[in-house]
């Protein structure tokens, strides 16, 4: 590319200058993206900053089993955060480590961390036994 005039650009390139972003944000519309990354990150977008086709819309994730719904409501319903803690500790799953900061959030996460961890069944042990009225 040709020596240019400050603040002048050759049609289709921008270049930008950033301290954060990510790819998503980046490349929206643009065919191509060249990046170099030290104390801050250069970007070359190129192309004609045509929109890209919007990928085939594919079948929506699943929601979760009706047992994994069960016992998040059981949770979130008749526990307490200290409780919910308590819970984690003895399947071995760091509370600190669910990113939520609510009683409804932990619980959600919980329940999809236990089910990660093929420990659903004892997480539903462990409410049953703490919460017997509940089915």
């Amino acid at each position: 590319m040709a020596h240019k005039k400050p603040g002048t650009r050759a049609k289709g390139d921008v270049n930008i200058q950033i301290g954060q972003a990510d790819n998503a944000q980046i490349a929206a519309g643009y065919e191509r993206v060249d990046a170099t990354f030290g104390p801050r990150l250069d970007v070359k977008l190129g192309g004609r900053g045509r929109k890209r086709k919007a990928p085939a819309k594919t079948a929506d994730k699943p929601g979760p089993a009706p047992e994994q719904l069960a016992v998040f409501q059981t949770l979130r319903e008749r526990f307490t955060l200290e409780e919910i803690e308590a819970i984690c500790w003895e399947l071995g799953i760091t509370f600190d480590d669910l990113p939520a900061r609510t009683l409804t959030g932990k619980a959600r996460q919980l329940v999809e961390r236990a089910t990660a961890l093929n420990a659903l069944d004892k997480l539903i042990d462990i409410v049953r036994r703490e919460r017997p009225q509940t089915e």
